[in-house]
């Protein structure tokens, strides 16, 4: 396994002599517990569906209680297999919105989290985009429908749902490195989709899937787009545009192979 790297632990505590939960976390991963059952002897990871870092861990009427970042509350009442989150909207930085369907809006941002209404935004329901125990923080969301849709992630990470948004699975593998983030996604169908973003400092990235995220093409090499990319939007499969930092603007015709740099005109 990967080891995961930049982890820190805040808090600690018992239920018995034996069984125990460490928890604490990081941007890259979010909320993280480690658990013992021999009286921290041995520790292992447990999953924790959340993106915040947890600060704080206790036990109250006997269920486990975790609070941290962003006002996120977290409860299991299984000794950690399974937790359940009672808090309806974190405060938490957002990055993207969309609306998906009839009263239907969904946003995203910090901590990995994921926020729906049914009601055309009256009230919200909180969740975290959550595979692989990491949960980096979600730059853009694109919806084919109100079932299926993607979001892109620092670190690299593209996840997609199948079921509007309660679960999500990697479909653009996570890295550990804090420079190499996607900040745009697309789809046209189920197979073929684009993602935006940077492959390191002031270097873009452009990546293009043909079978529905089982592989990536990294198609941009164009040395007059050396600036991040922020953004895109495909008319289809082969007509798009993208935009980036220091007004970096391109359009491509063949799917993302050749880019046309624009240059803004002055008013």
């Amino acid at each position: 396994a990967e080891d995961r790297i930049y982890v820190s632990m805040y808090d600690i505590t018992f239920k018995d002599e034996y069984v125990g939960i460490a928890v604490g976390g990081s941007s890259y991963k979010g909320g993280v517990a480690y658990k013992t059952i021999d009286g921290g002897i041995t520790w292992k990871e447990v999953f924790l569906p959340i993106g915040f870092q947890c600060k704080s861990i206790s036990i109250v009427n006997d269920k486990i209680c975790i609070v941290g970042s962003g006002g996120g509350i977290v409860i299991s009442d299984d000794d950690g297999v399974t937790w359940t989150s009672i808090t309806e909207a974190p405060t938490s930085t957002l990055f993207t919105i969309e609306n998906i369907g009839e009263n239907l809006i969904v946003a995203a941002g910090f901590y990995g989290v994921f926020l729906k209404s049914t009601d055309n935004g009256k009230t919200w329901h909180s969740s975290y985009t959550s595979d692989k125990n990491v949960c980096p923080t979600i730059e853009d969301l694109f919806f084919l429908d109100e079932n299926i849709g993607y979001a892109a992630q620092r670190n690299r990470m593209v996840s997609k749902t199948v079921d509007g948004g309660k679960t999500w699975k990697q479909i653009m593998k996570d890295t550990i490195s804090t420079t190499v983030n996607n900040l745009g996604v697309q789809f046209i169908n189920e197979e073929i989709g684009f993602v935006v973003g940077k492959a390191a400092n002031n270097v873009s990235a452009f990546y293009k899937t043909l079978d529905g995220g089982v592989t990536w093409s990294s198609l941009i090499a164009d040395p007059n787009l050396t600036n991040e990319l922020n953004t895109l939007f495909f008319f289809d499969e082969n007509n798009g545009v993208v935009a980036g930092d220091e007004s970096a603007l391109a359009y491509t015709t063949d799917g993302g192979t050749n880019w046309i740099k624009v240059t803004p005109s002055n008013m």
